[in-house]
């Protein structure tokens, strides 16, 4: 027992002492206290870790940082709150105070690749592989041997220029040839080839002489729905203008290239609900292509209209289009209009008011209507009539507007009512039984009296008018007692 209590007394003084600890902690904000790391956007080249962007950290933490450039990039620097951090991608910060942080980035040398030249001469540079920094403009120089000439510089095998002396912005790597002809003869041919595609040409399709040395020009036409792409000399690139000029230092074999003129179908996104086809996006036709367009309208919807570069084209949900330039459609859908159903009131029968109002009222369909119906003072009613027939005889009731419907309120004049009380003496049956009935006020009513055998009638007492005779009528302006009185035949005694 004493051990047990002993423990208990640490357990509650070493509680007390991370309590006291905690606060100190707390109170001074010493183990919680954050600051904050703003990784800015690098300007180019490359991205980072952290990601651009404000991030806390517990003050005195390292946090790791990683710089990952582009392709064609080197990473070049990180800079803290502006000064020179370090030189290397990957690398650490201590976070001992808020701090910006930016890295930087530099483009990669190019490469320009000299080959050997085509024909005699020299160049400079010298054949062979080049290191300049980005954007570099470096001077091509060409000097042909004695009985030559220079005919062109090109770059990646694409014509570049027909000067002996240029520049080249180094803003990729390139390869640079040079090409030289032997000095020209008297006279040179010009094949001018088949064009590929469709289109004329100028000079003819054929050969041609010409002066060696004389410059021409080359001239391309594109035939209707064709374009002109370019002229292949001695079947390489040489340009892409339809005017171009060729100089006749050699012999040359010269075709023009065209291409099938194309235009394209912008399908939006429909106004409404249901599908296009084509579908929404770019689609690319020829020249003079015939576009079937359709729109299918989603359930519950219906087809309104296309538009065609924003104008009404038509109301068909396919129709065709020719695709003699670049074109926008659209399909427009509408939702179907709801099924509306007529229910009329007409005049009521009698003195009294209904709702709906006498006249027209359309619903949709479904809709489930409150007939109601009040009688004016003296008046009560009698039944609704649908459609002629008796639809119910309670003055409220529902009708659902499944079809046209016609409904009529019908009201009866309310009479007073008075009693007749029919009583007998004697034996013998009358008419009306013997009972109470309920009478409109001022109804007319025969009494009739039959006695048994051995009886006979004697008289009719009506409220103190006695009548002697059997059958009789009444009229009832009030509450009323009827008694017949039979009267037995007994010896000429007359007893009941």
């Amino acid at each position: 027992m004493r051990t047990y209590r002993n423990g208990k007394l640490r357990f509650h003084k070493l509680m007390i002492f991370v309590a006291a600890i905690s606060f100190v902690f707390l109170s001074t904000g010493c183990i919680f206290k954050t600051v904050t790391l703003t990784m800015l956007e690098p300007d180019e080249g490359g991205e980072v870790q952290p990601l651009p962007g404000n991030h806390k950290h517990l003050i005195n933490t390292s946090v790791d940082l990683l710089a990952v450039p582009d392709d064609g990039w080197d990473f070049d620097r990180w800079e803290v709150d502006e000064e020179f951090y370090s030189n290397e991608k990957e690398t650490k910060l201590e976070m001992d105070s808020e701090k910006t942080i930016k890295a930087f980035f530099s483009r990669q040398p190019v490469t320009l690749t000299m080959e050997d030249e085509e024909g005699e001469g020299s160049i400079s540079p010298v054949p062979g592989e080049y290191q300049f920094d980005y954007s570099t403009l470096v001077g091509l120089s060409a000097t042909p041997t004695e009985g030559w000439e220079f005919d062109r510089w090109q770059v990646d095998g694409v014509f570049y220029s027909s000067e002996e002396e240029t520049e080249l912005s180094m803003d990729a790597d390139k390869i640079v040839e040079a090409f030289f002809n032997e000095e020209p003869v008297a006279s040179v041919t010009l094949s001018m080839h088949e064009p590929i595609g469709q289109g004329a040409v100028a000079p003819a399709v054929g050969d041609h002489k010409y002066d060696a040395g004389k410059s021409l020009t080359l001239q391309a036409t594109p035939a209707e729905g064709w374009l002109f792409e370019h002229w292949l000399v001695e079947d390489a690139v040489y340009s892409t203008e339809h005017e171009a000029e060729l100089t006749m230092n050699t012999d040359r074999n010269v075709r023009a290239v065209f291409v099938r003129k194309t235009h394209t179908l912008t399908m939006l996104e429909p106004s409404g609900s249901g599908d296009v086809e084509p579908a929404v996006g770019n689609s690319v036709y020829e020249e003079g292509s015939e576009v079937s367009l359709a729109a299918t309208p989603s359930d519950g919807w219906d087809f309104d209209f296309w538009q065609i570069d924003g104008e009404f084209f038509s109301g068909s949900e396919q129709i065709t289009i020719t695709m003699n330039a670049s074109k926008t459609a659209r399909a427009f859908f509408i939702e179907e209009p709801p099924t509306i159903f007529t229910l009329t009131m007409a005049q009521p029968t009698g003195q009294g008011s209904v709702s709906p109002s006498v006249g027209n009222h359309n619903y949709i369909e479904g809709t489930t209507v409150l007939l109601s119906a009040t009688p004016a003072e003296g008046w009560g009613f009698e039944a609704w009539y649908l459609d002629g027939s008796n639809y119910s005889d309670s003055q409220n009731v529902s009708v659902v507007m499944d079809r046209d419907k016609s409904v009529s309120a019908t009201f009866v004049q309310e009479v007073e009512k008075v009693t007749l009380e029919i009583y007998k003496s004697g034996r013998g049956t009358v008419s009306p039984d013997v009972g109470i009935y309920f009478y409109d006020k001022g109804a007319e009513v025969n009494l009739s009296a039959t006695p048994d055998a051995g009886y006979h009638f004697e008289d009719w007492l009506v409220d103190g008018t006695t009548y002697e005779v059997a059958d009789i009528t009444i009229t009832l302006e009030w509450d009323t007692i009827a008694i017949a009185t039979f009267r037995c035949n007994c010896g000429g005694v007359h007893q009941e």
